[in-house]
């Protein structure tokens, strides 16, 4: 009986010690300031005042142990440095375990006409991978730092819950950039709130690891300055395989008067090959966050397994690819969600082909793509249409004067 009274005695103990060591044992962490990513956001203070109300605001939540920013703002500008080529990404890391924090919030402000954007993420400097995201379009900072600090709370609540979790290893991606491809595109800037919004957007899927673009950046632009001889060769070559970053996502911009054109490609960083190619076009920019969240659906879902594959077979070597209306180009390969998808292939001089696909997933579906006509019967088939309709706007308004037939 002594014997029993004894174990419970210690078993008491140890679970009363470990309740107390948990309660104790703070989570440590930093808010870095918001990034100003638009040219039309003229108020330079704005992210940092962001993140200083944060800052304030969360200092007073139970279990959080904030670090000062400026030592983490040291560590954010280093890392610009990297970018920009100045210093190695491998001294970046060295100097991150001086910081005595394991998580950083980062972000992005961006004013386009009378909204903001605001994305906020907290990312685990361990990996550098987003482990909470989330964004809003809003007219009132105040709404957005209230926001921000609720789901921050309500995830910090969460974390022994999603510890406890057997999960298996994701797949990493990360976003490298949106290019502005016109002078109106650059002008305005949506190139970098795009990345940051579908940067948070992918954060928030389940079944898949997000690197932090802020850091990915800097281990991608060290590699390409490292093969223009900008930088000398020490030992850091390796350092984005390294990180088991599997799949990339670069994509471009050009904006009208009327229209938004965006295409993206989503790579395979081991191989360099395309594994899905997306081309959109939205009226207004108050549609980028609804795009970003549509993107980085297709995007989770090809990454984790669950979409299909559809090969295009066809002896041409330059066809153009229309999957539900939308011009997709030269493609040969695509990954897709489940579904049922309208097919049609066109090329000028030729009869197009059309068929409706069924994707399942984990499939690989085959269409073999035989086009009659060509240059053989000197003449359009009568089904055919002008290439310049299947062209995207993207296309026909860039090169709209090699289009124009001679007068």
């Amino acid at each position: 009986m002594k014997f029993t009274l004894k174990t419970m005695y210690m078993a008491v103990c140890v679970i009363t010690t470990g309740l107390i060591l948990s309660a104790t044992v703070p989570f440590n962490m930093a808010i870095s300031s918001f990034e100003n990513v638009t040219a039309e956001n003229t108020d330079e203070a704005a992210g940092k005042q962001l993140a200083l109300r944060i800052e304030k605001k969360l200092k007073n939540s139970t279990g959080v142990q904030l670090r000062a920013s400026g030592a983490v703002e040291k560590y954010i500008k280093m890392l610009e440095l990297s970018q920009a080529g100045v210093i190695s990404p491998s001294v970046v890391d060295s100097r991150r375990s001086i910081l005595d924090v394991d998580h950083i919030s980062v972000g992005s402000i961006a004013r386009i006409g009378s909204m903001y954007e605001i994305d906020s993420r907290l990312v685990n400097v361990n990996n550098w991978e987003i482990e909470y995201a989330c964004g809003f379009t809003t007219g009132s900072i105040d709404y957005a730092v209230e926001s921000i600090l609720e789901k921050y709370r309500n995830h910090l609540a969460s974390i022994k819950t999603d510890q406890d979790e057997d999960k298996k290893e994701p797949a990493r991606v990360t976003v490298y950039r949106f290019r502005e491809s016109n002078e109106n595109a650059l002008a305005r800037g949506y190139g970098n709130v795009l990345s940051e919004i579908i940067n948070s957007e992918l954060g928030s899927c389940k079944g898949l690891a997000t690197v932090e673009r802020k850091y990915s950046k800097s281990l991608i632009n060290e590699k390409v300055l490292r093969m223009t001889g900008v930088i000398e060769n020490d030992n850091s070559t390796s350092l984005f395989n390294n990180r088991s970053i599997q799949y990339e996502l670069t994509g471009e911009l050009r904006i009208f008067d009327d229209l938004i054109c965006i295409r993206y490609t989503l790579r395979d960083t081991a191989s360099g090959m395309c594994v899905l190619p997306g081309y959109h076009e939205i009226s207004s920019p108050r549609y980028l966050r609804p795009l970003a969240a549509s993107i980085a659906s297709d995007l989770a879902g090809v990454i984790s397994n669950e979409a299909g594959v559809l090969q295009i077979k066809c002896k041409e070597k330059s066809i153009n690819v229309i999957l539900d209306g939308e011009p997709l180009g030269n493609v040969r390969k695509l990954r897709l969600g489940e579904g049922n998808y309208q097919l049609k292939v066109a090329k000028p001089g030729f009869s197009n082909f059309e068929k409706t696909v069924v994707i399942k997933p984990g499939s690989t579906v085959a269409i073999p793509v035989a086009l009659k006509g060509g240059s053989n019967t000197g003449q359009k088939d009568e089904g055919d249409e002008d290439s310049s309709m299947w062209k995207p706007e993207w296309e026909k308004r860039v090169w709209k004067a090699q289009e124009t037939p001679d007068q």
